[in-house]
């Protein structure tokens, strides 16, 4: 009846296993009291706790990764707002525009790269030369976590786009992602990772 509720747990095991990158992913939680707080939480903790680390030049080739098109939109407003050096691929991009944005952002022309998730589950795009890649937040299939982590390897860099040991993976997550968490990293460890006292944990993939 309309009253009555009915939900199925399945244990995940996690996309993590089979990200073959060896950069450290390292994964923030944010504490928020609601699901509707925990959206300009999670956008406040992004531009103000986040994204002061990436706008150094060592910190180029940069990709956001965003699954809502709502944040995103509210994520590209602020780069724009913030002047900051940025070009982009959405599930809307025009195909010169998506060739122009990626062509530009391997050969250094544009600090970040703003993607979104309907753009990768529908394209696929093997996207090159990221060497910092930030999850906004957790993506909805877990294929799709591992998919992207392993962009980082070294068959997909420019050479001339910087330092193997200066590389990085951040997702953020709050306990309104729990199905998600779940996808990436495992259901029992993503158990762990929300009750946890620290805030912060990093993981070594392989």
């Amino acid at each position: 009846n309309y009253m009555g509720r009915v939900r199925v747990v399945r244990e995940q095991e996690g996309s993590m296993s089979s990200v073959v990158s060896d950069t450290n992913i390292v994964w923030h939680r944010l504490n928020c009291d609601s699901l509707a707080s925990s959206l300009e939480t999670r956008f406040k903790y992004f531009t103000e706790r986040i994204m002061p680390q990436y706008t150094k030049d060592s910190m180029f080739h940069t990709c956001v990764f965003v699954p809502s098109y709502f944040d995103y939109v509210k994520v590209r407003n602020w780069f724009k707002a913030a002047n900051l050096d940025y070009c982009e691929v959405n599930e809307y991009s025009k195909e010169k525009k998506i060739a122009q944005a990626r062509d530009m952002f391997y050969h250094n022309e544009k600090h970040f790269l703003l993607y979104t998730e309907r753009s990768h589950f529908y394209r696929r795009f093997r996207m090159k030369g990221i060497r910092h890649l930030i999850f906004y937040q957790p993506p909805t299939y877990g294929w799709m976590f591992s998919e992207l982590c392993n962009l980082l390897q070294k068959s997909f860099q420019n050479p001339r786009g910087g330092s193997e040991s200066n590389m990085s993976i951040t997702v953020l997550y709050s306990k309104y992602d729990v199905q998600r968490l779940g996808l990436c990293v495992g259901s029992e460890t993503g158990s762990k990772m929300l009750s946890a006292e620290s805030s912060r944990h990093i993981f070594k993939p392989g």
